[in-house]
């Protein structure tokens, strides 16, 4: 059990390595309307899918008063990569509340 602890806890220890979290660009202000307009979200719906307290928060890193933190970031680009990938898909289902016909 000693040694256990030695090796596990001591100051020598090997240290658990952290998650890296990315790094936010310094144009985060135009990647997020960027993002948020080929999703055709606004600040409110885009903020409830990121997990950020209010539409608020938004408005604030899209107009430079405020930076997203990493986390948050990672969320958008999240959000970002699933928007692209859906927009790629061939057979993708069309939004709630599209006006378009389908094509016959």
């Amino acid at each position: 059990m000693e040694r256990y602890y030695r090796q596990s806890y001591s100051r020598f220890a090997p240290k658990p390595q952290a998650n890296e979290l990315p790094t936010v660009p310094s144009d985060w202000d135009r990647e997020i309307l960027r993002i948020r307009r080929e999703l055709r979200l606004t600040q409110t719906q885009f903020a409830e899918k990121i997990g950020a307290a209010s539409k608020a928060v938004v408005y604030q890193w899209e107009s430079r008063m405020r930076t997203p933190s990493p986390v948050l970031w990672q969320r958008v680009e999240a959000l970002g990569r699933a928007g692209l990938q859906a927009r790629r898909a061939p057979n993708s289902p069309r939004p709630k509340g599209s006006s378009e016909a389908p094509a016959k």
